[in-house]
């Protein structure tokens, strides 16, 4: 059972992404609730080695809030009132900073998220997880394959996480797209 806080969170993640689709035209939301399932199986099974209801929380609510920072007009501020520090802390580290030309932004985030902490390694990994399985192929291929590499980029810094079933997940599903992509 969620507490209050995490329904805020959620139905906060839920405002500030109103309106918003996904590449394939689903509701950017159901992303951001996909990303906190999987994080709840990861916690929940104890593969991320944290226990009790605030670190669940912290977990559960920067999975919603991951894309909140790059994607919405929310900051850093916003999510720490509806969350806590931590929270605020982690969403930054999976946000890229969109002030920043592209290709020193993406060095720099590929380089935060390799230093970055397993959980939100973890975080970063359900999130590319979400997204290549949300892959329609309404989507232009170039589209696709463009965001495969980058995925696989990512993925490649992700050192903390290369132990979890959800790694060896990502990369299946990597692997069934590239396969289904049209030449």
């Amino acid at each position: 059972m969620d507490n209050e806080n995490l329904i805020a969170v959620r139905d906060y993640a839920r405002k500030i992404h109103n309106g918003q689709l996904r590449k394939g035209g689903d509701p950017y939301f159901h992303h951001v609730v996909e990303v906190e399932e999987l994080c709840r199986e990861l916690f929940d099974g104890n593969q991320l080695g944290l226990q009790g209801d605030d670190e669940r929380f912290n977990v559960l609510a920067t999975a919603l809030l991951h894309d909140s920072i790059e994607d919405t007009a929310a900051d850093y501020e916003d999510i720490e009132h509806v969350s806590n520090r931590q929270v605020a802390d982690w969403v930054k580290l999976l946000s890229e900073d969109k002030r920043k030309p592209k290709i020193i932004r993406r060095r720099e985030y590929l380089e935060v998220l390799g230093a970055s902490c397993s959980v939100v390694q973890a975080i970063k990994l359900a999130d590319i997880y979400s997204n290549v399985t949300g892959i329609t192929f309404r989507e232009e291929n170039d589209w696709i394959k463009r965001y495969l590499e980058l995925s696989l980029e990512v993925i490649e810094r992700l050192r903390l996480v290369k132990e979890l079933d959800l790694y060896f997940k990502c990369l299946d599903a990597i692997s069934v797209v590239e396969s289904k992509l049209t030449i």
